[in-house]
């Protein structure tokens, strides 16, 4: 997608290798642990995390690790949360 690397703000390479699936599943294949990006409670039993100790936790990792991010205006379904292994949210003053 043009637009993608015109909106890159220098990430371009990541763009360059990002991959296109199906869905959620198939792009979590050889994925050890995936990480929800979401701002709503959830009721699942799941550790959550603050972005700082999430990448201090994908850094120990020993094998691939994935941030999956839904739609901006919306965020991800529940039927992706429960595919992940664990939830980051960024604290806001509500």
């Amino acid at each position: 997608n043009i637009r993608a690397h015109e909106t890159a703000s220098g990430g371009q390479s990541i763009v360059e290798a990002a991959t296109v699936h199906p869905d959620l599943p198939s792009a979590l294949t050889g994925i050890r642990t995936a990480y929800a990006t979401t701002g709503r409670g959830r009721d699942m039993v799941k550790p959550v995390l603050e972005p700082a100790p999430c990448i201090d936790a994908i850094r120990r990792e020993q094998g691939a690790s994935a941030l999956v991010f839904g739609p901006e205006r919306t965020g991800l379904e529940n039927e992706d949360v429960v595919l992940c292994d664990a939830i980051v949210t960024i604290p806001t003053a509500a």
